[in-house]
């Protein structure tokens, strides 16, 4: 992604001084005593945005991309070493929750 000043320097700030007079102090009181005596203009700015959005996805789509394939991998190893528990065990009863049926597996059988 670029720089951010790479975005401001694609805006343009203009500014409108609708100040009477030159003096500092007569400025100064003019400034504050009216409203709106400094306004400003900025152009091209959604430009700018929709750029720096354009960027963004593309990196959150690229990241995305590559944290899914991480997490896909990490399941895949996850459900091997579960089917590879899973086999010889017993089919759950319709009767039974999940917890009896763990008791029901790992009980040791007397003979």
């Amino acid at each position: 992604m670029y720089d951010f000043d790479y975005f401001i320097d694609q805006v343009e700030i203009e500014e409108h001084d609708h100040r009477v007079y030159d003096d500092f102090f007569s400025r100064m009181i003019e400034t504050l005593l009216t409203k709106d005596s400094v306004e400003y203009t900025m152009t091209d700015i959604y430009s700018a945005i929709r750029e720096m959005e354009n960027d963004l996805n593309e990196r959150t789509n690229t990241f995305y991309g590559a944290a899914f394939q991480v997490h896909q991998e990490y399941v895949s190893d996850i459900e091997k070493i579960i089917d590879e528990i899973g086999k010889g065990l017993p089919v759950m009863l319709e009767t039974e929750n999940v917890e009896d049926y763990i008791v029901r597996c790992c009980m040791k059988k007397t003979v």
